[in-house]
């Protein structure tokens, strides 16, 4: 990676009051050209697929899944 790319944020740990939740902020990750792979990792990582990867016309394909807290995350790749 040059330093263009990749998540930028914080890690929270647990018990500073946030709680996993499946309802609540979705955030994407971007997964460009490797979405089935990251797919195929979810349910082996105790993850699980919530809606299969699909296309979202010229944007490319999303994936929802749920991570072993609990958490909704969306995958996209434009390819």
């Amino acid at each position: 990676m040059d330093g263009t790319e990749g998540v930028g944020g914080d890690l929270v740990p647990p018990g500073m009051g946030n709680k996993p939740c499946a309802n609540g902020t979705r955030v994407y990750l971007s997964c460009q050209g490797i979405i089935d792979e990251v797919i195929g990792r979810v349910e082996t990582s105790g993850g699980k697929i919530i809606a299969p990867k699909f296309k979202i016309g010229d944007m490319g394909w999303i994936a929802t899944i749920m991570d072993t807290e609990g958490n909704t995350v969306g995958l996209h790749s434009f390819k």
